[in-house]
């Protein structure tokens, strides 16, 4: 998965080259190449889920010197971009610019001609990128999610009515709870109004009290009480409606 944003991200630059195999990745799970295969920006994917501790920023140091070491020659490469699927502390981002510096350091050690960049792409940068439209079928492919964008709706609403025909008939269109169910979803205009008009109603506990309310003038609630001479005159006029209704 961090190939394919790296690849999209970069892929204006070069060709995408994907590393793996039992020779190892030589640092860089994948490059963007220019025309002589040599590594533009290159890729270091890495995967911590338990924590970030001593053994972890170890291990990512020594697959960034390794790619710095194993470009050298080319000496083209001008990013490493590293992905990291969580959020740092305020401790392990100071961690992270420490070894930032190191590996710039090292970089110039190694005679590249211009300082090397090195990207962090956290946890919500990589969620920031995966909701990002032109990147749905990313989100799609390994996390399962459906792909319910306007677009995508309007597509096979065309191939559903293409599929019925003269079977087809708008003006024969029946409501169920599945549709409703869809609007709930989308949050679309419909179930707004449904959501406001549901809110005005009378709950049945409540339409319980209006007769006691009607004889006492006055309702006791756990933590509060609600005397007639709060409720407006015209409240005051509907509710005895309602309870001679009621009756």
């Amino acid at each position: 998965m961090s190939f394919l944003l790296f690849a999209r991200e970069h892929r204006s630059q070069g060709v995408p080259i994907r590393r793996e195999g039992a020779g190892g990745d030589a640092g860089l799970e994948g490059i963007i190449a220019d025309t002589d295969g040599r590594a533009l920006p290159g890729l270091q994917a890495k995967f911590f889920a338990d924590k970030m501790a001593a053994t972890q920023w170890r291990d990512l140091d020594e697959s960034i010197r390794t790619a710095l070491t194993d470009n050298a020659r080319d000496a083209t490469l001008r990013e490493i971009m590293v992905t990291l699927p969580r959020s740092l502390t305020q401790a392990q981002a100071a961690k992270w610019q420490a070894l930032r510096a190191d590996w710039l350091r090292e970089a110039k050690r190694l005679r590249y001609p211009g300082a090397v960049t090195f990207t962090l792409w956290d946890e919500a940068r990589l969620r920031d990128l995966l909701l990002t439209t032109s990147y749905r079928g990313v989100l799609l492919h390994y996390f399962e999610l459906p792909d319910l964008d306007i677009a995508h709706c309007r597509e096979r609403t065309r191939i559903a009515i293409a599929g019925l025909g003269d079977r087809y008939q708008p003006a024969l269109h029946t409501s169920t709870g599945a549709e409703g169910r869809i609007h709930t979803f989308l949050r679309s205009e419909r179930s707004g109004r449904h959501l406001c008009h549901a809110m005005l109603l009378p709950r049945p506990e409540v339409q319980q009290m209006l007769p006691r309310f009607a004889r006492d003038h006055a309702i006791s609630l756990p933590g509060a009480s609600i005397p007639v001479s709060a409720i407006s005159t015209d409240r005051r006029c509907t509710m005895r409606r309602r309870c001679r209704s009621a009756a």
